[in-house]
């Protein structure tokens, strides 16, 4: 009975560790951004800076895009129909 408990549990824990390398990955995506997926997410395969970075340095990042400009408001549709008990989303209320 013993026997078998602890050969279960061996099992178990070569079990856990095959899950837990199997789930290391890399993945670069088109920009060249490298990540490393691990059991916790996420993370950087490379550090933000380069070592060695001196402290007083400037860094210079790039502008991002404004709103109104990466998510423009949708056209207007050319009809609106009249609201009622079903259709309460893109309608013309009563006046």
């Amino acid at each position: 009975m013993k026997r078998t408990i602890l050969t279960a549990l061996v099992a178990a824990i070569g079990a856990i560790g095959i899950q837990a390398h199997a789930q290391d990955r890399t993945f670069t995506d088109p920009d060249g951004f490298r990540a490393v997926e691990t059991s916790g997410g996420y993370e950087p395969a490379n550090p933000p800076l380069p070592a060695g970075t001196p402290a007083d340095a400037r860094i210079i990042t790039a502008a991002s895009i404004a709103p109104a400009s990466a998510y423009p408001p949708p056209l207007p549709a050319a009809s609106y129909p009249r609201c009622t008990a079903q259709r309460r989303d893109a309608c013309l209320q009563r006046k």
